[in-house]
């Protein structure tokens, strides 16, 4: 499992690290990023006896990133962004968006615009800041392998759909056409 974001508070990694130690030993954590929160995260891993479940793989260039999904070495891809209540909230995340385009299963929060990108099943949504939640939704698709390729292919189809260069640029024309 991955969780592709830079190591600060929004993104809500102790959440995953915390989910990681209710989810059975092979499963592995993967943390893709950089951050002022790094530190934190390796104590927190320490302290939780997680070590050798979790590897912080550091700052990854794009390619590197996208060549994990296209040679299918992550199972699925975990963001537990999380609502700090000072009005500024996550988006719809670009790294779920790619994730999503590789027909990969994506777990996330309700927060910000991440509902919006993965309705209709097109990816697994628990609340944020919630331990327990993440570890059944992540516990499930490794579990139930036909949902996780159901939700994966989902989630691929709502961003070629939704979200290609050809879709954005025909919404673009039509809003251009409405102007006119």
């Amino acid at each position: 499992m991955l969780c592709p974001a830079a190591f600060v508070k929004r993104k809500g990694h102790r959440y995953l690290v915390e989910a990681l130690k209710f989810l059975p030993d092979q499963v592995e954590l993967w943390l893709a990023g950089e951050g002022e929160l790094r530190g934190e995260i390796e104590k927190q891993v320490k302290q939780l006896g997680l070590k050798s479940r979790v590897r912080i793989m550091g700052f990854l260039s794009h390619e590197k990133l996208l060549a994990l999904y296209r040679e299918r070495r992550v199972d699925l891809v975990a963001l537990p962004s999380m609502n700090l209540g000072d009005g500024l909230n996550e988006g719809i995340p670009v790294s779920l968006m790619e994730a999503m385009s590789y027909g990969l299963p994506v777990v996330s929060t309700s927060t910000g615009g991440i509902p919006e990108l993965l309705r209709d099943g097109a990816g697994v949504l628990v609340s944020d800041k919630d331990p327990m939640a993440l570890a059944e939704a992540i516990a499930t698709l490794y579990r139930e392998r036909a949902y996780a390729k159901a939700v994966g292919e989902k989630g691929k189809r709502r961003v070629e759909k939704e979200f290609s260069a050809e879709a954005v640029v025909e919404e673009l024309i039509k809003l251009w056409q409405g102007c006119v």
